[in-house]
């Protein structure tokens, strides 16, 4: 919601967003969503699905492999659809994220060969496209999209479609060394604010700092 409200949390350049007046009309917005019980965290559900289908929440908002789950979990007869996340002011984005394919320099001359050919077998157009039909997740090939089959097979499999609905509003985090201890730090002041009803105000403030002492390392 920051980024549809114009900012990244951290700009390509690297510089923090955290407590900005746009990150904070979101997350004041969505504290007091939480405050006021209009909206819950997935708690212990983890992801929130289990709170769906036992018709505890309307709606909730996840990743797009949850519809595998959904899939295999969702009681006998209970009808349910998927649809891209709500736009803010208008503007649209969906943050894409997912598992890295990791070559170390340490390998010997072999072992990187190896790892070359698997990582062109797993974003090759077949595999990705593969992949996609049996997890939900989205293909990381723009020919994977576009190929003829894989949009027969969403025209058959509705449930897919938002995700790659979803994918010309798509952004990145910005990466950056430390980019872990950042999003741990993010996460603890979620949870502060979520769980432990720390104010806005004061969770992205100190947050702000630690992100800062990272950046200032990664420069």
């Amino acid at each position: 919601m920051a980024r549809q409200n114009g900012n990244a949390l951290v700009t390509t350049g690297l510089k923090a967003n955290l407590n900005s007046k746009k990150t904070m009309q979101v997350t004041n917005m969505i504290f007091n969503m939480l405050q006021d019980g209009e909206a819950k965290t997935a708690g212990e559900d983890i992801y929130g699905d289990k709170n769906f289908t036992s018709g505890k929440t309307l709606f909730y908002i996840g990743s797009s492999a949850g519809v595998s789950s959904m899939q295999e979990d969702a009681p006998k007869g209970f009808e349910w659809n998927t649809t891209p996340v709500p736009s803010y002011k208008g503007k649209k984005a969906t943050e894409l994220a997912g598992n890295d394919l990791v070559m170390f320099k340490s390998a010997s001359t072999d072992q990187r060969k190896g790892a070359w050919a698997f990582m062109k077998f797993l974003t090759s157009k077949k595999e990705t496209i593969k992949w996609a039909e049996q997890t939900g997740y989205v293909p990381l090939r723009k020919s994977a999209v576009k190929d003829a089959g894989f949009q027969s097979y969403l025209q058959k499999h509705e449930v897919n479609k938002a995700a790659v609905d979803s994918l010309d509003s798509g952004f990145q985090s910005t990466a950056f060394k430390g980019f872990t201890e950042y999003r741990n730090d993010l996460l603890d002041a979620v949870d502060s604010m979520t769980t432990k009803h720390t104010k806005p105000v004061d969770a992205m403030g100190t947050l702000q700092k630690k992100t800062e002492a990272i950046l200032k390392d990664a420069k």
